[in-house]
């Protein structure tokens, strides 16, 4: 699901769910039943202009459900 954040619409009560975070776009990893599991920044899945393909499936890979 995307969520937006801008100076329009803060989403603050969607949010506050959630841990603190330095910038956007920022990962919430949630299980099937919306349960927090973990809080990735992006940054370090980026390679160049965009996302390490690598790096990018072995973060799906990791929180991929068993």
């Amino acid at each position: 699901m995307k969520v937006n954040k801008s100076d329009e619409n803060d989403n603050a009560a969607f949010l506050s769910n959630y841990p603190q975070i330095s910038g956007y776009p920022h990962f919430f990893v949630l299980d099937q039943d919306g349960t927090f599991l973990h809080s990735q920044e992006t940054g370090e899945l980026e390679a160049g202009q965009g996302y390490d393909e690598e790096l990018f499936a072995a973060f799906l890979k990791t929180w991929a459900p068993q």
